[in-house]
């Protein structure tokens, strides 16, 4: 018999709170794989955290939030048609600083997923050229981090931004909500560049600057337009058992 208690208020603003939308569910799965595993004395890897991750949402979702959940760092994730997923980790390019920002209200991802497959099922060539897109844009993205070339970095994380957009046009749904837009243009007037997090509509989004004096400049000028700013950075541990 155990008693097992998940805990995951750190990720809220405060207790009673709503979700900040980090992809709270990937870490709490993550994390009690790894303790039932070390009870079972058995290592359960990314390929089971995923299996087990995408059960529980009913095979929906890329797994990219338990990839990072599961490895920490800066990761290249891709997944295959048959569902496997590779991981390559990257290094934080030299002189790119982040910062994460609450846009003031949460979403449901699965609200996004179902508009999604409506519209897939109902104009498949649009929405596939969207995705197409973003597949393009990632890997713009994902090359510039390989390369540690900052100033691409910031292009490519722009240019995704603008695909996100298209994407919500084309299945009627706000990715790119007021907040995200006002957030992209405070970001832009201080030298930086914004994108939403995941799904977008709402939660949290990353702003990126080449310089520390720009990103402080950025997060000011959006703590001032009454957005949080959140005190976050990357975590290069990945999931970690600790026995007490």
């Amino acid at each position: 018999p155990l008693d097992v208690r998940l805990e995951s208020g750190a990720l809220r603003l405060r207790p009673d709170g709503p979700t900040l939308g980090l992809g709270s569910s990937a870490p709490v799965t993550v994390a009690l794989l790894a303790a039932l595993g070390r009870v079972a004395s058995v290592e359960p890897g990314l390929a089971e955290a995923l299996e087990l991750h995408r059960r529980l949402q009913g095979g929906r979702g890329s797994g990219v939030d338990v990839g990072a959940s599961h490895e920490g760092g800066l990761l290249r994730y891709a997944l295959a048609r048959d569902g496997a997923a590779s991981i390559e980790r990257l290094a934080w390019p030299e002189g790119l600083h982040l910062g994460v920002v609450f846009t003031g209200h949460a979403v449901k991802t699965t609200d996004f997923l179902d508009r999604l497959a409506e519209a897939r099922a109902s104009r498949p060539d649009r929405v596939q050229a969207c995705l197409e897109d973003l597949c393009e844009g990632a890997g713009e993205a994902a090359a510039s981090f390989q390369q540690t070339n900052v100033e691409r970095v910031l292009e490519a994380v722009d240019r995704y931004r603008e695909r996100l957009d298209e994407l919500g046009r084309t299945i009627g749904a706000e990715i790119l909500s007021r907040p995200h837009r006002t957030l992209a243009t405070l970001a832009r007037d201080s030298g930086a560049v914004y994108k939403p997090s995941g799904a977008g509509g709402g939660d949290v989004g990353v702003i990126l600057a080449d310089s520390q004096r720009n990103l402080e400049g950025a997060l000011d000028i959006a703590r001032r337009g009454g957005f949080k700013p959140i005190s976050a950075t990357v975590d290069l541990q990945g999931v970690l058992v600790v026995e007490t």
